[in-house]
């Protein structure tokens, strides 16, 4: 890559060019250049990461994935003072892994994600013990009974929000803290929810989806403020999965099964297993450019249902509406014309996005929040 060009896109990765540019620049006396995606740019060697939540369900899963991408160590933050039968089997497990030579550790902290305090200290001591913090998953989260919106508990609420917007900052503070001190940048990815875009019908979830709304904004106003610091902040909304948490539902109310998985185009849930990937690409260094968002935030909400037909939209697509010639008087929403809301709000985005996004979605539920997704809602 010539100065010029690297002066306008930022500086190559340390181990060299890659993509197209290696190639344009190869030794043509090189008889066996070797391939980079999962070498170097996928590959989270050496690296340390927290994950919040991690005794079990998405968070363990989102651990071990780290570890299995070549993490030295991953850091399991979680309420009980010790680890359960599940997570010790993970960590023996990640321990005699064939390839990685017994070199990943699967570590675990008891910590309350609601204490402050006691998080910055999870991040002084991993950062203490192994001289850095390279990513963090912040995938602490509860959901309390269904209960009408009106009769709401503020106690409850309160609960709701200590947790899941509290905790996940708290848990982002500990680890941006010691990415700053130690100056290597690092990935921050706060886990949020389609409900934080959405509402699922028939559910009195009022506390936990307006919970993960507001992380969506948090990670945005992170990433406006980190990114300068090299440290990027995204935001994961897993949609219907089949977890510790959700089979509290599912196992006492069978019909939810088949209604979640109606609403899916694949006609199932998704499995834990199934946001490997995502984290993974997050984490690293395959996920390193803001060109998917608006351009003055540097973060990307991932939306996943299950992975083969994750919507890849950022949440920071804001398309702000055309400058109004002057002495043009202000255009009101079009009428329905019998295609309903995908019509009238389409009508208000830019002809060129609204025939893109047509392309990218044909589900129903898709339309409609690529169309609410494009007035900047989301």
């Amino acid at each position: 890559m010539n100065t010029d060009t690297q002066s306008k896109t930022g500086e190559q990765p340390s181990y060299g060019p890659i993509g197209v540019t290696a190639a344009l620049h190869a030794s043509p006396s090189d008889p066996a250049p070797k391939p980079t995606l999962f070498a170097h740019e996928f590959s989270l060697a050496d690296r340390v990461a927290l994950v919040s939540g991690a005794n079990r369900g998405l968070g363990l899963e989102m651990a071990l994935a780290l570890i299995e991408a070549g993490a030295r160590a991953v850091y399991c933050v979680d309420l009980a003072k010790e680890p359960g039968e599940e997570w010790t089997k993970v960590k023996e497990f990640a321990g005699r892994m064939q390839g990685k030579g017994g070199e990943g550790r699967l570590e675990y902290l008891s910590a309350n994600v609601t204490d402050q305090e006691a998080m910055w200290k999870v991040g002084e001591t991993i950062g203490d013990r192994e001289g850095r913090l390279d990513a963090c998953v912040a995938a602490a989260g509860v959901l309390k009974t269904h209960t009408d919106c009106l009769e709401y508990p503020a106690k409850q609420f309160q609960d709701v929000m200590a947790v899941n917007v509290n905790g996940v900052l708290f848990t982002a503070q500990a680890a941006g803290r010691q990415m700053v001190r130690f100056g290597n940048g690092g990935s921050i990815i706060l886990v949020a929810s389609m409900s934080g875009s959405i509402t699922n019908k028939d559910h009195a979830w009022v506390s936990y989806n307006s919970s993960k709304s507001a992380v969506l904004q948090m990670g945005r106003s992170m990433a406006c403020e980190l990114g300068p610091k090299k440290i990027r902040v995204n935001t994961l909304s897993p949609g219907h999965i089949y977890t510790t948490m959700t089979a509290a539902y599912i196992d006492t109310q069978p019909h939810l099964l088949g209604k979640w998985a109606s609403l899916n185009p694949m006609g199932r849930i998704g499995r834990p297993d199934e946001l490997r990937g995502v984290v993974t690409w997050l984490a690293s260094d395959a996920k390193t450019s803001p060109a998917l968002s608006r351009p003055s935030v540097r973060t990307q909400d991932v939306y996943g249902d299950i992975p083969v037909i994750t919507w890849l939209e950022s949440t920071s697509y804001f398309i702000p509406k055309p400058p109004r010639p002057v002495g043009r008087p202000e255009q009101t929403a079009p009428a329905d014309d019998g295609r309903g809301l995908r019509r009238s709000l389409g009508s208000l985005i830019h002809p060129q996005t609204a025939t893109e996004r047509r392309r990218m979605h044909t589900h129903p539920a898709a339309q409609m929040l690529t169309a609410i997704g494009s007035l900047g809602v989301l």
